[in-house]
């Protein structure tokens, strides 16, 4: 990090970041918000299969799921493993609303 340059890692994730600043007048601190930006929003482009029953296997593909916290169907949540950045397994949760999202 240069003085007077603001420095940080390349992947940020949303959330406060703790900046050290170097300048010559000293050393200062700040917490700054950080939102993603739009290109990090995980987006869905299919689920396979597209219906079953109670902890079928979906296979959910897409873009921006680095770092997923959750999935859920409708309202419930379900299990899940993150394969890739564009790849989930989830289990069907055992009480799914008519329409899965």
């Amino acid at each position: 990090m240069l003085p007077g340059l603001i420095g940080g890692p390349a992947n940020l994730e949303a959330g406060p970041l703790l900046v050290k600043c170097t300048a010559p007048s000293g050393p200062a601190l700040a917490t700054v918000p950080i939102d993603p930006p739009a290109s990090s929003v995980p987006v869905v482009s299919s689920l396979s299969p597209s219906s079953g029953r109670a902890f079928t296997a979906v296979l959910i593909r897409g873009t921006n799921f680095r770092g997923a916290r959750s999935v859920q169907f409708g309202t419930h949540r379900a299990m899940f493993l993150p394969m890739t950045s564009s790849l989930i397994i989830a289990l069907a949760p055992s009480a799914p609303t008519a329409r899965s999202t």
